[in-house]
């Protein structure tokens, strides 16, 4: 059966649709951590979907949510540990077929942990998760969603050449997509990279892509 989706109509550009909020940060001796909260939209639309003459119309949706939330680093020798939390409030769902889009309330929490292991080498990893209070029917995803990442760099020639493999895991369902990649600065206004995208999953958020695996090469200016 053919796809038609459409992205829809962003918020108005009023007053009244505005996004704002506040973030208070503080630095102490062996530990940073800030306290913030926003009135905002979801930046990513929430797409419904309904059937008409055998082609299923799916239609991006906007919608207002309340976040709160705290982070905290602290830095032990070469490691920094780091810690995130936030509260959605009334966060849009995606929806099952042919519902109306639902509304609920979501924690979402990080852990990271980063390794500046000296000799131009880095390492960093962090771990989310997100749990959908209200979670029923008429949502298509999962209450309990978890998610990693893992990067490792390393600089050489004098810093002209860098070299990183990046990955996200889904630990939900299983997958993954990782880059890796090459950065050398041909002078300081040119960038020639290479690298390869590797995805690989038979389920969840990384299953459409499964064979989406290729090459690359760029040239950046910078001007």
């Amino acid at each position: 059966m053919p796809v038609q989706a459409s992205i829809g109509t962003t918020p108005a550009p009023k007053l009244e649709n505005m996004e704002y909020g506040a973030r208070f940060s503080t630095f102490l001796n062996g530990i940073d951590f800030s306290l913030c909260a926003l009135q905002t939209w979801n930046k990513m639309p929430v797409f419904t979907s309904e059937v008409q003459a055998g082609t299923i119309l799916m239609t991006g949706q906007y919608r207002r949510m309340t976040m709160v939330g705290a982070d905290v680093s602290l830095p032990v020798g070469q490691f920094v540990l780091r810690g995130e939390g936030a509260q959605y409030f009334d966060e849009a769902q995606s929806p099952a077929a042919g519902t109306d889009i639902p509304r609920s309330g979501t924690a979402n929490a990080l852990l990271g942990i980063d390794w500046y292991a000296g000799n131009d080498w880095n390492l960093s990893a962090q771990y989310s998760y997100k749990y959908i209070e209200d979670f029923d029917a008429t949502m298509s995803g999962k209450q309990h969603t978890h998610m990693g990442t893992f990067r490792i760099s390393k600089s050489m020639l004098n810093n002209t050449l860098s070299l990183q493999s990046f990955a996200y895991m889904d630990l939900t369902d299983g997958g993954i997509y990782n880059r890796f990649s090459a950065d050398y600065a041909l002078n300081d206004q040119m960038h020639l990279m290479l690298g390869y995208d590797l995805f690989h999953a038979d389920k969840g958020m990384f299953q459409m892509y499964a064979h989406n695996s290729e090459y690359w090469l760029k040239l950046k200016y910078n001007f």
